[in-house]
């Protein structure tokens, strides 16, 4: 089950995300302290002179971004009007990621595939943010080396 996570199917990578984050829960129980905790709140990663992309409509913390700075651009699939800020089709991940200070990935591009392109958009980000419910618990494939040691 779990390599489903690396078909090309997006159906199977979200079964295979799925079972990957269910191992994570029971390692969590066994093992929690190979599982880093923070109490930093995303929005504390903001400064007001940040461009923020966000992959992937997260609606409640879109006010909440603004607040900060105004310089927000979403790259969604889906068509969604928001006067307040500019939604772009995620096409355009190549021209807005690598010229953001913040990015905030959706989970749920580790199931359709993007995730390991996104994240190499965004190399120059100073903050790169995984968010979602289906944000896998288990963190050390997602953090920088000199993170772990």
């Amino acid at each position: 089950m779990l390599e489903l996570a690396l078909s090309k199917n997006p159906l199977e990578a979200a079964v295979g995300v799925a079972t990957a984050n269910a191992l994570s829960h029971m390692l969590w129980d066994t093992k929690s302290e190979n599982f880093p905790t923070s109490n930093v709140d995303i929005l504390d990663l903001i400064k007001p002179e940040d461009r923020v992309a966000m992959v992937g409509y997260f609606g409640p913390l879109v006010p909440k971004i603004l607040k900060i700075t105004e310089n927000l651009t979403i790259l969604e699939k889906r068509e969604i009007e928001s006067p307040k800020t500019l939604i772009l089709p995620s096409e355009k991940a190549r021209e807005v990621l690598p010229a953001s200070d913040v990015v905030i990935l959706s989970a749920s591009t580790l199931a359709n595939r993007t995730f390991d392109e996104l994240l190499s958009l965004g190399g120059a980000a100073r903050e790169v943010v995984l968010l979602g419910p289906s944000s896998p618990l288990y963190p050390a494939p997602f953090l920088r080396e000199e993170l772990l040691q």
